[in-house]
């Protein structure tokens, strides 16, 4: 019988593989894992940002000119790591990240890089179950800033 955690885990390695406007980003060139993990190693990351969520990424409007399109993402996190889909299909590794709680806001940051698609920063705040921020992406030089929002979902049995 199969946990509700690696049910949710397993869910948000399936959904809408191909979701993801691949305008948002340049295609990748070789193959890439599905999934991106970061180890939080100095704490745990809080109760309240564990869970599954589903993300939408907007542009800002220099980033949306310079054809930079609004994007989906799915995330897992669990006490010690984060999992992505679609962005960690481009071959981000996760540099860094860190998360805090203080009266029930959580505030968290974290950093990836790719070889061939540049490198992100991510600074955000999760309230009950809603999540906002923003992820500066850099890739050859060029910053695209963008902003984000996210909800705590659970996967339905088909999507598991």
């Amino acid at each position: 019988m199969r946990t509700r955690k690696s049910l949710a885990a397993r869910g948000v390695r399936v959904l809408l593989a191909g979701a993801v406007l691949f305008g948002a980003a340049p295609a990748a060139t070789h193959a890439q894992s599905t999934t991106d993990v970061v180890t939080y190693t100095t704490s745990l990351i809080p109760l309240g940002l564990q869970g599954a969520w589903k993300m939408q990424f907007k542009p800002d409007t220099v980033a949306e000119k310079a054809g930079r399109l609004p994007f989906e993402d799915y995330m897992y996190i669990d006490d010690s790591s984060i999992s992505s889909q679609e962005i960690a299909r481009l071959g981000m590794d996760t540099t860094g990240g860190s998360a805090t709680e203080l009266a029930g806001t959580i505030t968290f940051n974290h950093t990836m890089s790719s070889r061939h698609h540049g490198s992100t920063v991510s600074n955000g705040t999760a309230v009950l179950g809603k999540m906002n921020g923003t992820l500066k992406w850099t890739i050859d030089g060029v910053t695209y800033n963008y902003t984000y929002t996210g909800e705590k979902y659970t996967p339905s049995n088909a999507e598991s």
